[in-house]
């Protein structure tokens, strides 16, 4: 038994830590992100500074709405933070929904009305997703149905998450030169991955995982 309970308590903390080294990863790309793309915000003379200027409307509550969210997400999957203090992680959670509700919208009306044909489309998709997966989770959660809940919450923030790897991509090198229409394929390349990509590790050992046959599997039990 008490091997046992060694064994439980182990796993627990090795899941703790690697879940602790994964999103500290997050946030190291995150800040990577802001440092080399969004340094224009400290320079009004910039060339970035005066393209962004003509819709700063529609531009800065989508972006101070999803900074919050970006930094909010991680707190929804703390499962110390739910043990311990479940009216905080439920304050918070209602704050990222509040957050993509603002968002969301807005950064719809800029790929409708400022981005390029080419980016249009993807960029409207990305919005829409971020709102159905967002407005999924939040309604489970209101159903208590928990498991439910988790996922979609995975789902949301893999989509809010786009921000950060798109603009890691466009950090390689090789791609620095890529066309609107590549730049295009790349965001939809990574919604796709947003969607599937948290149903591969869901149901990872049913896909990847042979299970033995039973008695009941059988073509010929009735």
């Amino acid at each position: 038994m008490l091997a046992h309970g060694r064994a439980i308590t182990e796993t627990s903390f090795a899941r703790r830590y690697a879940k602790t080294v994964f999103f500290a990863v997050l946030g190291v790309m995150t800040l990577f992100v802001f440092y080399k793309d969004e340094g224009f915000i400290f320079h009004p003379h910039s060339p970035d500074w005066n393209r962004f200027y003509t819709f700063r409307w529609l531009l800065i509550p989508h972006a101070f709405a999803g900074l919050i969210a970006l930094a909010l997400g991680p707190t929804q999957f703390s499962t110390r933070l739910r043990r311990c203090n479940l009216r905080l992680h439920r304050i918070l959670g209602r704050f990222y929904v509040g957050a993509v509700a603002v968002a969301s919208p807005f950064a719809f009306a800029i790929g409708v009305y400022h981005e390029p044909f080419v980016l249009m489309f993807p960029t409207c998709t990305q919005s829409l997703l971020w709102a159905v997966t967002t407005c999924a989770a939040f309604a489970n959660a209101r159903s208590r149905r928990i498991t439910q809940h988790w996922q979609w919450m995975v789902r949301s923030y893999c989509v809010t998450f786009i921000f950060v790897t798109s603009r890691l991509v466009q950090a390689i090198p090789a791609l620095a030169g890529m066309s609107r229409a590549t730049f295009a394929a790349i965001l939809f390349t990574l919604q796709l991955v947003a969607m599937l990509g948290p149903d591969l590790a869901f149901n990872w050992r049913d896909v990847f995982i042979a299970r033995r046959a039973s008695p009941k599997d059988t073509l010929g039990h009735v």
